[in-house]
């Protein structure tokens, strides 16, 4: 049975989405399979071929190498960001962090290969620990603990080329980040947003006003966004230490906010009434570790290593006795995961190098996808979006999708060798599975499922304006699964309305057809002006990000290659109240000494989707639309194959749901919470509402990410 808080989840498994193909090749690395797919880069297991001359032959070793998107290659601030990662861990040597290999580039795009862990985080530790029914021993929980706390002091301990202290803040410690092998070693992970904050020249790419890291495993101070140095991680290593012991979540709560203010408030649940073969220093050092206060906390990492270390006395807390917990509960697991990778990097060799006819870089063999357990996954990168959430209903958990179905149809359609009097047996074992199988289908649905079930409803609707910022079409096939979880969640009807254009949805607003709007930002800044009592109530969440990029975009067969080859060129933008697709690039052509009015040829395409399908028909030679629209354009069937990213003209932040001013404080602070609660991993099993929306949830509004855009408002 699961405890409170923790169990499977997919939005934990970083996402392995086809937002573009897998490479052949990256660097010296043939490419297996792709891991993990972000918002910043692409994790990729490879296998690396070392030469020892004609008589030793090759060998090949498992890496797993992470590159930064291509369109993204462009953007200075990304690369920087990526290198400083590389840069980081590059000068640790320790053997609780993992290791790199070798940063390079390949084909404009810098990569770095690192170390193939063969092991699983501790997340996924104490889920195989929970459905084993198996007690995660207060030593193993230790000794965990003390290891993650030495990988993360030799990080907070590393220094520049004159011998001082960078003052690095991993900032995104938890669960997800910490691996352990199967010979019990705790590897430390992710520095993708770590921060230098003593040493020069190093920036920090952080925006103004975002958040970093999982919500969940934040210190006071990173909710407040305020200043942080290693202290911020000692806090993180509490909760991963808390939970280690409790086998639940600490700070989990309805929203991301209310874990903040948890947090912020210090709202700790005793640990000794979860746990009470804990000794009382151990559980002392656990709960100063976790102090809002980042002065009464342990000072160092190693500080709180050796608090952990000395409570534990008589504890069994080596590296033996972790690897004795891991191997029988995920050994074989491990093993079979790592033997499908050697096995696919030797069958990929052996297709490029026997009898095939294909060269070293013939795409076929890279088409044809590796055979790989279905377990085939090496969680190395956390995902871009928040941490872990529960995957349970009413307290049960979720079955595997038609796992009983799956296994009765095999014995139906997999005929073995055997006796007549064997078969009928068999064939009659299978119907009966069969039958018990679909009544536990129906069951779980009529019973275990219930938000299958159509909620309750009543009052006044609930009315939401939506701008046509993709295809309206493709909208209403898109936002009736966010409809029924409103509904689910406030208990009234409603009705999300698309609009047939921005201004048409500020004015609908404005004239009391709708209570409640969804606005990008510039026209949430436009229609304030003309409403003062606008009330902002929730940003928009795509792929797990509150803000966006601008890209600026060209045929691919044209010879545009600088802003100014655009004059006289025709220009698609989509409406001139679209953030990325009008503000932000007119900007750009500003800045390059281009009128915007003058010196490009305007057509106005409506929506992103039509934007784009405009300027891969030859309407137009530039088009202008937001990274998440380029990289989803293929679902809406664009040919977006034919375009290429010029560059990227700007951040911005998500469209914005707001209440009109007429509309009821009940009914603001009722839509809020059922917003800000929405989770459609646990509702609806998927990480994302829509193939082109990708709603993966809200957040609350932060205005101040709007000021840089308000000060371009004429």
């Amino acid at each position: 049975m699961n405890e409170p808080g923790i169990s499977r989840s997919a939005s934990d498994v970083p996402s392995v989405g086809p937002t573009l193909p897998v490479p052949d090749h990256i660097g010296r690395y043939r490419v297996i399979d792709r891991l993990a797919s972000g918002g910043m880069a692409e994790v990729f297991i490879c296998a690396e071929r070392q030469s020892y001359g004609e008589q030793s032959g090759v060998m090949e070793r498992l890496v797993v190498v992470k590159r930064i998107l291509p369109h993204l290659a462009i953007h200075q601030a990304f690369v920087d960001m990526f290198l400083a990662e590389a840069r980081y861990i590059a000068r640790i040597n320790h053997q609780n962090v993992v290791q790199i290999h070798e940063l390079g580039e390949d084909k404009g795009s810098p990569f770095l290969s690192m170390e193939y862990i063969a092991g699983c985080s501790l997340r996924d530790l104490l889920v195989a620990a929970i459905d084993a029914a198996r007690p995660l021993p207060a030593g193993v929980a230790a000794a965990l603990s003390i290891q993650a706390c030495a990988g993360a002091h030799a990080a907070h301990e590393l220094k520049d080329g004159h011998g001082k202290l960078l003052g690095l803040v991993h900032r995104d410690i938890s669960p997800h980040n910490l691996m352990v092998t199967a010979e019990g070693h705790v590897k430390l992970l992710d520095f993708g947003i770590a921060k230098a904050t003593e040493a020069t020249g190093l920036q920090d790419h952080t925006r103004t006003g975002a958040l970093k890291g999982k919500v969940h495993y934040m210190a006071p101070e990173q909710c407040k966004q305020e200043p942080l140095d290693r202290r911020a991680d000692v806090f993180a290593l509490g909760i991963v230490a808390w939970e280690l012991f409790a086998k639940e979540r600490l700070f989990k709560r309805e929203s991301e906010l209310d874990a903040m203010q948890a947090i912020v408030n210090g709202n700790l649940k005793d640990l000794r009434l979860i746990r009470k073969d804990i000794p009382t220093l151990l559980v002392a050092a656990i709960e100063k570790a976790l102090q809002v206060k980042k002065e009464h906390r342990f000072q160092t990492a190693e500080a709180f290593r050796l608090a952990v270390l000395d409570a534990s006395r008589g504890l069994d807390t080596s590296s033996d006795a972790v690897a004795a917990f891991v191997q029988p509960l995920l050994g074989p697991e491990l093993a079979s995961r790592r033997d499908g990778f050697v096995k696919a990097a030797a069958e990929r060799t052996s297709a490029t190098t026997t009898g095939t006819g294909l060269g070293e870089n013939d795409s076929t063999v890279v088409d044809k996808p590796p055979t790989l357990p279905t377990n085939a996954q090496h969680p190395l990168v956390s995902a871009d979006g928040p941490g872990i959430d529960t995957d349970t209903v009413n307290g049960r958990k979720k079955p595997p999708p038609d796992a009983a179905l799956t296994s009765a149809a095999t014995l139906l359609v997999e005929p073995q060798p055997q006796s007549s009097s064997s078969s009928k047996r068999q064939a009659l074992t299978a119907v009966l599975i069969a039958a018990c199988s679909c009544a536990v289908v129906v069951t779980v649905l009529l019973v275990g499922l219930p938000w299958l079930r159509a909620p309750a409803v009543s009052g006044k609707p609930l009315v939401i304006a939506w701008p046509p910022t993709v295809d309206p079409t493709l909208l209403d096939t898109e936002l009736p699964p966010l409809k029924d979880l409103l509904e689910r969640s406030t208990h009234r009807p409603v009705e999300i309305r698309v609009q047939p254009s921005y201004d048409g949805t500020a004015a609908i607003l404005k004239d009391g057809g709708a209570g409640f709007a969804v606005l990008p930002p510039y026209l949430f800044l436009t229609a304030r002006r003309a409403m003062p009592g606008l009330v902002p109530l929730a940003t928009k969440l795509v792929d797990g990000s509150s803000g966006s990029d601008g890209v600026l975009l060209v045929r691919d067969d044209s010879e545009v290659g600088t802003l100014q080859n655009l004059k006289g060129k025709v220009f698609c933008f989509v409406n001139p109240k679209s953030t990325t697709g009008f503000i932000l690039p007119r900007q750009k052509l500003r800045e390059a000494g281009l009128d915007p009015d003058v010196d490009v040829i305007t057509h106005f395409s409506g929506n992103h989707t039509q934007v784009l399908k405009d300027l891969t028909a030859g309407v137009c030679v530039a088009a202008a639309t937001y990274s998440g629209g380029y990289l989803a354009a293929d679902r809406a069937g664009v040919p977006v194959g034919r375009a290429r990213v010029l560059l990227l003209t700007g951040r911005s932040p998500q469209d914005i749901v707001v209440a009109a001013p007429s509309t009821s404080a009940a009914d603001r602070e009722l839509l809020q919470k059922a917003l800000l609660g929405l989770n459609p991993m646990k509702e609806l099993g998927t990480e994302t509402i829509g193939k082109l929306e990708r709603i993966s949830g809200f957040c609350p509004p932060r205005l101040t990410d709007l000021e840089a855009l308000e000060k371009a408002l004429p």
